[in-house]
């Protein structure tokens, strides 16, 4: 048995009702939502509903949304059911993606990707997955499958029934993401939508980390749980409160918290948050800093990470290094290759934090091409 966090928002059927005008994906998500309300074995699960509202009481209607939560909240599983929606309601297709091709290559995930749809009854039984995507009974493709490192391969013509973008898993474990990663999914979402308004993409992820290519070239950062950004059209949301499929004395949350793994399976343990925080007392200036945007940033030892500041000043005898050549002059060089080297080695060990987001975003800027 799992169960039901009693915060769990119960939204108004005037709400919802605002909301399924505002288009096709938005109509589809209120009725994902309202069926799970009705079903026991699904309320409380995780609904993009909340930070939808959220911004439309705030006078816009987002176009993306960047979802990061706990493992097994029903995040992908909900997604799955807003794309069979818009298919049997408007006719409308998906394309679902994910970072790297060897990920959709793998026979497991179209064998097992419609096992919930199926079980659950959200789709027919006739329905298929192969290595192309979701198909109908009359052998229609319904959910395309897009790897984001072959992205330039969609380039050309638009995709008029595509309605729904979902990006399954956009930080991945390994912290290792395609090449200029967010110019892949504007990109993207350029060709296959070509400016419909109607259109959405939402991305979707586990706790893994805020230092991502995505984030750091938005300059968005899940400050609190649902995050407006009305100037980009986008919703950030940090998952909170939403039921978990296994429960919080399952005896398997120990094995996890031992491995370190809670910090994805579980909202309560998430360290990433902490990447942004002050800078110990008795922390030792690194000899070196770097000069980003004409804003200079010196990092700190604080022996379990290197915590990155913004100085007004910095010691004497650190040496400047330039992100730019217009910052370039006799005693400021160009940045070293292994100032870089090692701002990506500390972030892949979880060994790097923040004195705040603007500090987060200039540093991580040198190791995403965004």
């Amino acid at each position: 048995m799992t169960s039901v966090n009693m915060n769990y928002p119960i939204i108004s059927d005037s709400d919802l009702t605002a909301l399924s005008k505002l288009g096709p994906v938005e109509d589809c998500c209120v009725r994902v939502y309202r069926r799970m309300c009705n079903s026991p074995q699904s309320i409380g699960y995780y609904s993009v509903i909340k930070g939808m509202l959220e911004a439309y009481r705030a006078g816009f209607i987002a176009l993306v949304y960047w979802i990061i939560g706990a493992r097994r909240i029903g995040k992908t599983d909900f997604f799955l059911q807003v794309a069979i929606e818009l298919w049997m309601v408007y006719g409308k297709k998906t394309m679902w993606i994910r970072s790297m091709d060897v990920e959709l290559s793998d026979p497991a995930f179209a064998r097992d990707f419609l096992n919930d749809a199926i079980k659950y009854g959200w789709c027919p039984e006739s329905w298929t997955s192969d290595r192309s995507g979701v198909k109908d009974a009359d052998g229609e493709l319904v959910i395309s499958w897009q790897a984001l490192s072959t992205f330039s391969n969609r380039r050309g013509a638009g995709h008029p029934d595509i309605e729904l973008i979902f990006f399954d898993e956009f930080c991945p474990e390994s912290k290792r993401y395609p090449k200029m990663a967010l110019l892949a999914v504007m990109s993207l979402t350029k060709t296959v939508f070509a400016g419909r308004r109607s259109a959405r993409m939402f991305c979707g992820s586990n706790f893994v980390s805020i230092a991502n290519p995505y984030f750091a070239g938005l300059e968005i950062y899940p400050e609190k749980a649902i995050n407006l950004y009305p100037d980009k059209m986008m919703v950030l949301e940090r998952c909170e409160g939403y039921r978990c499929s296994i429960d919080e004395d399952n005896p398997w949350n120990k094995v996890y918290k031992a491995s370190g793994y809670g910090n994805y399976a579980d909202e309560t343990e998430d360290k990433m948050i902490e990447l942004v925080s002050k800078v110990p007392k008795r922390s030792k200036p690194l000899h070196y800093a770097l000069i980003v945007g004409g804003k200079t940033y010196l990092p700190y030892d604080t022996k379990k990470a290197v915590h990155w500041t913004k100085a007004q000043t910095v010691p004497y005898g650190t040496q400047l290094f330039a992100s730019s050549i217009a910052d370039v002059t006799d005693k400021i060089p160009i940045v070293s290759g292994w100032v870089i080297k090692n701002i990506k080695t500390c972030v892949e060990n979880d060994a790097i934090r923040f004195d705040e987001p603007n500090t987060l975003f200039a540093i991580m800027s040198l190791i995403y091409a965004v």
